[in-house]
């Protein structure tokens, strides 16, 4: 498993040493692009796990919104026991309120954090695609003067 900067690096580092992205200036402008919508999707990111650490503070000190949470994520364990996964279900309400208060927060969190990466993700190839196209155009241009 590669570390975190390699990650984000790697979509920078690729378009300048790629052979279809034609000159230089257009290999750096899709660098720059790449590295902007890195930018944004990990602040996004970091805004979301965030609110999750508030969200996580607020239940250690509210008592009243980590009983409100622990309700939801019981009402959500009837749910799975009524309809076959007793497993899942019987393992959730074992667990600790102050961590059933977390369950919904934590699952709302990692689709956000899903949804941003996929954007993030499909805006990557969309770059690509547009610099490729790009230097594809200027080498027809090229050929044909």
């Amino acid at each position: 498993m590669t570390n975190f900067s390699t990650q984000m690096l790697s979509p920078v580092i690729s378009p300048l040493v790629s052979k279809d992205k034609g000159d230089v200036s257009n290999r750096f402008n899709c660098a720059g692009s790449q590295l902007a919508n890195n930018a944004k999707v990990v602040l996004a990111d970091t805004v979301v796990l965030g609110g999750v650490a508030s969200c996580a503070k607020a239940v250690q000190k509210d008592k009243k919104f980590a009983k409100a949470m622990a309700k939801c994520t019981q009402s959500f364990a009837n749910f799975l026991n009524k309809h076959g996964f007793n497993g899942i279900g019987s393992k959730l309400k074992r667990i600790p309120i102050k961590t059933k208060a977390l369950a919904p927060i934590v699952a709302l969190a990692s689709l956000a954090v899903g949804y941003i990466t996929s954007n993030g993700l499909y805006k990557m190839g969309q770059i690509d695609q547009k610099y490729t196209d790009k230097a594809k155009i200027e080498a027809h241009q090229k050929q044909i003067i």
